[in-house]
């Protein structure tokens, strides 16, 4: 039967529990130490939590907003005190959000809305990642409120539940010698590519796809440029879109997908 086994036991990814004495978290697990599945968590969370709710778009949690679900003694101690204890409610281990945000340095906090020379919140920022490998336009932004306490107001998402894939040990950094091939059966005999790298593939915004390890590339055609994902193991082309934008949305086209609704932040 579940039972709740309270912290502190470190992460599976090493984490150690924000110290914070008297006050005690608690993460759900059943008797064997999976995880419950994330209707489950979805659901203690909100029992634990009155006055937060949920955004649910084709059946994935975009958002947690509403009364404050999580405190600490800084904005990274807050949020990872929710990541340990709550990123099930996506799915995802806590071990696979990696404190890494969207930003060329790679920084993980952002102070965000200035009011008389100080920031009311700050921003931090997760990337999903199975086995090293980066998980796909994967992120977990959670809004920290800078007062004392540093509560948390908002987790905003798109992440992706892998289940049980593993990226194999042999296929990492090691990407499809058909790449360039791809590339031009897709867009022309003439077209270069450039900044190629592995990520996961598990579908993109709305649209959900079985989990596979994926060659990412950039597509040069003169001033034209698209962004390409392809297997890794067998070349097969998975996702594409134009990376020139006009003022309008970029526009994508994936294989092997099945949209489940569209939301955007």
């Amino acid at each position: 039967a579940p039972t709740a086994f309270t912290l502190p036991v470190p992460a599976q990814d090493g984490r150690q529990p924000p110290n914070n004495p008297g006050h005690i978290d608690q993460i759900e697990e059943n008797a064997g130490g999976q995880v419950l599945d994330s209707v489950a968590v979805q659901a203690r969370f909100l029992a634990d939590n009155p006055g937060v709710e949920m955004l649910e778009i084709g059946g994935r949690i975009e958002r947690v907003y509403g009364r404050t679900f999580s405190h600490g003694q800084s904005p990274h101690d807050s949020a990872e005190r929710f990541v340990l204890n709550h990123a099930q409610i996506w799915g995802v281990p806590a071990a696979d959000l990696v404190a890494r945000g969207p930003f060329e340095d790679g920084r993980h906090l952002q102070p965000i809305m200035f009011e008389n020379g100080q920031p009311k919140f700050t921003g931090v920022y997760y990337t999903q990642e199975r086995d090293g490998v980066e998980v796909f336009r994967s992120r977990l932004t959670l809004l920290v409120r800078n007062d004392p306490n540093h509560p948390l107001v908002l987790a905003s998402a798109d992440l992706r539940n892998l289940g049980d894939f593993q990226v194999a040990a042999d296929m990492v950094g090691k990407m499809n010698d058909g790449l360039l091939q791809v590339a031009r059966n897709r867009f022309g005999a003439t077209v270069q590519i450039a900044n190629p790298r592995q990520v996961i593939w598990a579908g993109v915004e709305g649209q959900q796809a079985a989990p596979r390890l994926a060659d990412e590339c950039m597509v040069i055609d003169g001033a034209n440029k698209w962004l390409l994902l392809s297997d890794s193991a067998t070349g097969e082309w998975l996702y594409d879109e134009s990376l020139i934008c006009f003022g309008g949305s970029v526009s994508g086209n994936a294989a092997g997908v099945a949209t489940q609704g569209i939301g955007a932040d």
